[in-house]
């Protein structure tokens, strides 16, 4: 149940959620796989050498991941928000002046952090602050949004790099990060009055203590759930990396490439 008796804010927050997922992580994050090939052929980089900038977002994520509960606690949600859609407009910017190998590293370690600020943990965050029920089904209506946007940018991306250019490409993903960065961060807020307070004065009954981190990763079910989500990420995200790239190897067409790795994500 949504806080708030005339106007129910949280279907703002769950909006603003979405779209996040659906530009940021859709067309942001999902379509680099389809940069490989023409950069790569562009500038006469090894595949490994540039793909190594899907390790950096990576292990810069895991850094932001561990410091994003500080940063939050001390600047709120709404910093988050706003810097990470910022650091992905200043993180494709980056791509499109590139032309060496440092500057687009660079830039990935921009996209890492704003990954991070505008994915999970910030869609946690504002799903729990705003609700009560339902919150599963919200926020997996919302990560549906990331497959959909992977699907629908896929060919679109890759038709403006066949037709335009992939620098071209990065320029108008930059473009579109900055302008929705406004809306977007102005939509994000946290509810006045704290939600296990509002609860409390609604009811006679006793919420159940909260369990700690350390006592969470006691449990068998908690253990086994991490690496079933760990073997997801480290046996999915390498192989969506490289299947535009490896259809091309094999003299399949680039935009029909790109189908089918959006078929992919919206399957996922």
């Amino acid at each position: 149940m949504q806080l708030g008796k005339k106007f129910n804010y949280g279907y703002i927050i769950v909006f603003s959620c979405f779209i996040m997922s659906f530009i940021y992580l859709g067309l942001g994050n999902i379509t680099q796989n389809l940069y490989v090939v023409p950069v790569t052929e562009y500038f006469g980089f090894a595949r490994s050498e540039y793909s190594f900038i899907f390790s950096i977002i990576a292990i810069v994520g895991i850094v932001a991941n561990l410091s994003y509960d500080k940063i939050y606690k001390s600047m709120g949600i709404r910093f988050m928000v706003g810097s990470g859609t910022l650091l992905f407009a200043a993180g494709y910017f980056i791509y499109y002046k590139a032309s060496s190998l440092p500057a687009f590293y660079l830039g990935a370690s921009f996209l890492g952090i704003g990954l991070v600020y505008t994915s999970t943990l910030t869609f946690s965050m504002l799903i729990n602050s705003w609700f009560t029920e339902n919150k599963g089904l919200i926020l997996g209506l919302i990560f549906a949004g990331s497959g959909l946007g992977g699907a629908v940018f896929s060919p679109v991306v890759a038709k403006i790099i066949t037709n335009y250019g992939y620098n071209r490409s990065y320029l108008i993903g930059s473009i579109i990060f900055l302008i929705l960065s406004i809306p977007v961060t102005l939509m994000v807020k946290e509810p006045t009055v704290p939600i296990t307070d509002m609860e409390i004065s609604k009811s006679d009954n006793i919420l159940t203590t909260k369990k700690t981190t350390g006592e969470l990763l006691k449990e068998p079910c908690i253990i086994a759930a991490l690496f079933c989500l760990f073997m997801f990420g480290f046996l999915i995200a390498p192989f969506l990396h490289i299947t535009p790239a490896h259809m091309t190897d094999r003299n399949f067409d680039y935009i029909f490439a790109s189908e089918v790795s959006g078929v992919i994500m919206l399957i996922l």
